[in-house]
């Protein structure tokens, strides 16, 4: 039935100017219009319809008036199968809805025996926003809103069971709401059984999703007072494909400004506050925190001894890390390892049994220090402390390395700005205090530069009996010349003082003198006469056997004396020191040191958990560890066959071919004159 509706607005027309085209009223217009009066009227019902084509208001309609009106009250109209109603009451009623006699569906209760093995009751609700049951107990003050129960010792089935048989279903088997204070569900195991079993098939979504809108309290308690073993909670997965990085718990406070625990673990007893478990090649605890400011984990402890943090493994071929920091970002200006000690304990203490490295650094750092140690509070005690009480140890306390031969660094860099020691070497054995091992071949093995108005060594030896100064040692070569020096001694202009490889001692002045002050000498009398004796010197022409041996018998002839017979005559100006030698020891062992690629550690989804990098280590050839020997010599008195202690003698040249030969000369000098002055006496006037 249609309702006539028009088309063309004329009266908008009239309002039109005159000339304006769309003023005409065309004759297609009133053809439209009487059109859809047409459709309107013909679709409209007449009063003669009433009974043929349409029923009359308040008329029993045509299906129901084949059965008439019911009868009596508590009828109720039924499909019969058979196209037809049918009212129906009593035993009739209930065989048509499939109810015994025994049955009472009341608005009061309901109460199901169903003594057979078949379904209780059975609800099936083709709603779609609807409930399929609903319970209501809007008056109940105890008690159970649903009561499932079985006291059948065989029972192995579910007391209640709900099943979203759809693999694209979205809505929820069970859904619990609780607006009040009580628990929301309560599982009371009375028996040795699991509490919650949650059987989940699901490959990338959440076995247990708990969204609580509490502001306190807890939102999950298991409470277990009876447990004496086993877990309060179990969560697991025999799957191997689960790749979940999600893990298996998952616990997420999704507002930003909340300030709550996301998972809170209390131990009142002595037992593990939480045990991890990791029994595959996967990360044990894995915590990915988006903090910028505060601290991905905090272990607060009130233990008097014991660790806070305790890394332990026992295996051994474990070639890994037991504790790993990584800071992956180029620009970080963090901390890799921070600790702070406000007590009078180690900051840091490693304690390393094995044979291995106890603190190895292995710095990318082009410019920044490997290792820096500040301690601006201390006044005294050691800022950096090496000790072992090992009695073979042979190796380094510490040691410097630069192992790039076109490196231009240093090995180890000393900078003090106070008043104190640079460096203080306090060799308490008997042991070499600073040894130096250069393999330059021209650059200098020990530089001192100082602008101090004072010595720029000193040499203090206090041995009480036998001390000794500075050795200068050509241990590989001989020069014996006047090009290779001993020692030089110039200053900003001018060379002044020179001791040569072969001995010669010249100066800028050509003099060298003797500490003569009246005021430090005592017994002063007049020389005696070595005229004599200076005349029974015998000075020779000889060959020294080291020129032999290093140029040949033709070498340079030498003139002076024998000390052997030099003795005889003046025993004071010869002198014998004992004849020393390097005798080896024993043997230092220095680990050899490389650098290993360490290859980068990843996941299970090929993300990179600890990139690769490159480690220095002991040097291992077949599962041996590698050292560098090199021999420990102590310097000894040689002995000749029969163990008789060597010496080698010396002569006082300066004392006999200066101070004796100038009394010798004054004493020819004083015969000379008294000679010319006879011979003038005998000369005629």
């Amino acid at each position: 039935m249609t309702d006539y509706t028009k088309t063309t607005n004329f009266t908008a027309k009239d309002s039109l100017p005159s000339g304006n085209a769309a003023k005409k009223i065309l004759g297609s217009l009133f053809d439209t219009e009487f059109d859809n009066i047409q459709t309107a009227v013909n679709t409209k019902y007449d009063s003669s319809d009433l009974g043929v084509t349409l029923q009359a208001y308040g008329a029993v309609l045509d299906d129901i008036n084949a059965v008439g009106a019911n009868a009596a009250d508590g009828e109720v109209l039924v499909g019969t199968g058979a196209g037809a109603l049918a009212w129906e009451s009593g035993a009739t009623l209930r065989t048509s809805l499939g109810l015994g006699t025994g049955d009472s569906p009341t608005f009061s209760g309901l109460t199901l025996d169903r003594d057979t093995d078949a379904v209780g009751l059975l609800i099936d609700s083709e709603a779609t926003t609807a409930n399929g049951v609903s319970v209501f107990c809007d008056v109940m003050t105890s008690g159970v809103g649903v009561y499932s129960y079985t006291n059948s010792s065989a029972f192995a089935g579910y007391a209640f069971r709900g099943i979203i048989d759809h693999t694209s279903a979205t809505g929820m088997v069970a859904r619990f709401d609780n607006d009040g204070t009580g628990d929301t569900v309560f599982v009371d195991v009375n028996g040795n059984a699991v509490g919650l079993n949650i059987d989940s098939e699901a490959t990338t979504a959440t076995a247990l999703n708990m969204d609580c809108a509490a502001t306190t309290g807890e939102c999950q308690v298991i409470n277990a007072p009876s447990l004496t073993s086993g877990r309060a909670l179990s969560v697991y997965t025999t799957n191997p494909a689960f790749a979940n990085s999600n893990g298996l718990v998952r616990f997420q406070i999704s507002d930003g400004s909340a300030t709550g625990v996301c998972l809170r673990v209390q131990n009142s007893g002595t037992g593990n506050g939480a045990f991890i478990d990791q029994n595959g090649n996967g990360i044990a605890l894995n915590i990915d925190s988006e903090a910028t400011t505060s601290s991905a984990l905090k272990v607060d402890g009130a233990a008097t001894s014991g660790y806070l943090i305790e890394s332990y493994n026992n295996n051994a071929s474990f070639s890994g890390r037991m504790l790993s920091t990584h800071i992956d970002h180029a620009s970080a200006t963090g901390v890799g390892v921070y600790v702070v000690n406000d007590g009078t304990g180690n900051g840091a203490f490693i304690d390393q049994n094995g044979d291995g490295i106890s603190l190895n650094i292995d710095s990318e750092a082009t410019t920044a220090a490997g290792i820096r140690v500040a301690s601006d509070a201390a006044t005294t005690g050691d800022v950096i402390y090496g000790s072992t009480a090992q009695s073979t140890y042979q190796g380094n306390v510490i040691r410097g390395e630069v192992n790039g031969a076109s490196a231009t660094g240093r090995a180890a860099y000393f900078k003090n700005v106070g008043t104190g020691n640079g460096v203080m070497i306090d060799q308490d054995g008997n042991g070499v205090g600073l040894n130096i091992d250069s393999e330059a071949t021209t650059a200098t093995a020990v530089v001192v530069d100082v602008p101090c108005n004072n010595f720029v060594a000193d040499f203090t030896n206090s041995h009480a009996t036998a001390p000794h100064g500075l050795e200068l040692n050509f241990s590989a070569a001989s020069p014996d010349n006047n090009t290779q020096i001993f020692l030089r001694c110039f200053d900003n202009t001018t060379a002044r003082c020179y001791i040569y490889s072969d001995g010669d001692v010249v100066n800028h002045d050509g003099t060298y003198g003797t500490i003569s002050d009246r005021k430090l000498k005592t017994d002063e009398e007049s020389a005696p006469s070595y005229w004599e004796d200076f005349k029974s010197l015998n000075y020779k022409k000889y060959r020294m056997l080291s020129d032999v041996e290093q140029y040949g018998p033709s070498c340079e002839m030498r003139l002076g004396l024998v000390a052997q017979e030099v003795e005889q005559v003046f025993p004071t100006c010869v002198k014998e020191s004992p004849d020393m030698e390097e005798v080896v020891v024993g043997v230092n062992k220095v680990p050899v040191l490389e650098t290993v690629e360490i290859p980068a550690v990843v996941d299970g989804e090929g993300a990179v958990i600890t990139p690769s990098r490159k480690e220095t280590r002991q040097k291992v050839v077949n599962g041996n560890p590698v050292f560098e020997s090199t021999p420990i010599t102590e310097t000894r008195q040689k002995t000749d066959e029969q163990g008789n202690p060597l010496t080698t003698k010396f002569v006082k040249s300066s004392v006999i071919d200066g101070t004796i030969a100038a009394v010798v000369l004054q004493e020819a000098m004083a015969r000379i004159e008294a000679l010319e002055a006879q011979v003038a006496a005998l000369q005629p006037v």
